[in-house]
């Protein structure tokens, strides 16, 4: 991990932590085994009992119920799915707003990253925009933070509760892997997010089930890896789309009952504690009455040279048809209501 350069860098990465657990318990050989020579550790062959549990297998969903974590990979897609609990009895000391965010990658290259940490007490402006909703990839309603934040010095390791969560469904079928989780963040809204995320050989789709009453405002962000481009093809209307252009060729096309926007900004992400740079965020945003389902399409076209040769961008943006815009604040968090 350490010696891959950080604009390159996936999200969420622990392959030296693998590597630790691999050559303590022989479960699974796999990880990198750099660090676990400094504890005197030995690459270990994986025991008989691990069985059919590969990691490696191309069609696989891997469940886990208690930390709100599904990993499922099918055809060229691999997706990390967040429907994580609270920590420390609720009171989330290293909670983010990531409820039913995800991290996607395609053909081995991560396409849709987690934004990061950034920093801890060294900057709590800095801090709190890393933890918010719009920093991850996720539906927010109303400018409402899915667990409230304080803007307090003594709760940069405090958050609400309010954003409860459902188990994870997920269902590996023949033809694709589906997934499910819902969070009721947004109950003082009158309004429930359930995202259900479907695997297929050559595409994914994402449905954001808004439930509830009112009229209300929602916006849908995605973060991406420095590696990929982004081109506007339809920026406005009932629907919206835009080409992806890295290490393969992804379209995505996102269609609603109701008309919205779609934006290409400038938003931080930090692969290393301590630092941060700016990467490419897709915004779409609408203003309906509910209830109202989100559907979001995305399909690999072909496979690009490979990640090794290509140069990161993290700010280049092409735009057909429209005015560039230019790089925007990620969306603060709002304060904390009692």
């Amino acid at each position: 991990m350490l010696v891959v350069p950080i604009l390159k860098r996936h999200s969420l990465a622990i392959s030296n932590f693998l590597g630790i657990g691999s050559a303590l318990f022989g479960d699974y050989e796999t990880g990198a085994f750099d660090d676990a020579a400094w504890y005197g550790l030995e690459r270990r062959e994986r025991m008989g009992s691990a069985g059919s549990l590969s990691i490696h297998a191309r069609d696989s969903v891997a469940l886990f119920p208690l930390t709100g974590v599904a990993v499922a990979r099918h055809g060229d897609w691999e997706v990390l799915f967040f429907a994580m609990p609270n920590g420390c009895h609720g009171k989330g000391s290293h909670t983010h707003n990531d409820k039913l965010s995800f991290v996607l990658r395609v053909n081995g290259e991560e396409l849709f990253g987690d934004s990061g940490t950034g920093v801890y007490t060294r900057d709590r402006t800095i801090r709190n925009r890393f933890r918010s909703t719009a920093a991850h990839n996720t539906v927010l309603v109303d400018g409402t933070e899915q667990n409230r934040i304080s803007w307090e010095r003594d709760h940069l390791f405090y958050i609400g509760s309010e954003a409860q969560i459902t188990p994870i469904q997920s269902t590996l079928m023949p033809d694709g892997v589906f997934l499910s989780a819902s969070h009721v963040g947004y109950d003082e809204l009158k309004v429930t997010h359930c995202r259900r995320v479907q695997l297929c050989r050559d595409s994914v789709l994402i449905e954001d089930i808004l439930s509830g009453t009112g009229n209300h405002e929602f916006e849908v962000n995605l973060h991406f890896s420095p590696l990929w481009q982004v081109e506007v093809e339809q920026a406005q209307g009932k629907t919206v789309s835009c080409r992806f252009d890295g290490p393969s060729s992804v379209s995505m096309v996102l269609s609603a009952p109701v008309h919205m926007e779609l934006e290409v900004h400038s938003a931080p992400i930090s692969r290393t504690y301590g630092s941060s740079f700016d990467a490419l965020c897709t915004r779409v945003r609408g203003r309906c009455s509910m209830p109202v389902t989100l559907v979001t399409h995305l399909a690999c076209n072909a496979r690009r040279k490979s990640a090794g040769s290509l140069e990161p961008s993290q700010t280049a943006v092409a735009i057909t048809g429209a005015d560039q815009p230019g790089p925007g604040p990620l969306g603060a968090a709002i304060p904390y209501r009692r």
